[in-house]
């Protein structure tokens, strides 16, 4: 019986993506672009401001699950959080308005948002 719960606790966890969901844990956000001609290192870095990162994390939490699908990422998504135990870092792949995981190929849909669009 524990055995199926671990399991089935497990596969839950890949349906969903993965972020802090409290503010107060969020130390720093930063959209990464990789200039490929330079051999992956960033192009572009731009930190978010206290107002976009409410709004992207908002965005996250509405996010509907499109399917898996594979695209080419336009650019990454790095949150940073700080809790009691320990310092975490999320990678988030995005293409659009389209964004995934790091190690999963499950997409969603999130809304519209200009510093994502302006990047």
């Amino acid at each position: 019986m524990v055995f199926s719960l671990f399991i089935f606790s497990s596969c839950e966890k890949n349906d969903k993506l993965d972020f802090p969901v409290f503010l107060n844990e969020i130390t720093k956000v930063e959209l990464e672009r990789p200039d490929f001609k330079s051999g992956g290192k960033f192009a572009q870095i731009k930190e978010l401001n206290k107002t976009e990162i409410i709004q992207l994390i908002q965005a996250l939490k509405k996010a509907k699950p499109i399917g898996f699908i594979k695209f080419k990422t336009d650019f990454y998504i790095n949150i940073k959080s700080k809790n009691i135990i320990q310092i975490d870092i999320y990678h988030l792949k995005v293409n659009g308005n389209i964004i995934k995981d790091f190690e999963s190929d499950l997409a969603y849909k999130i809304d519209d948002l200009k510093f994502l669009k302006d990047f």
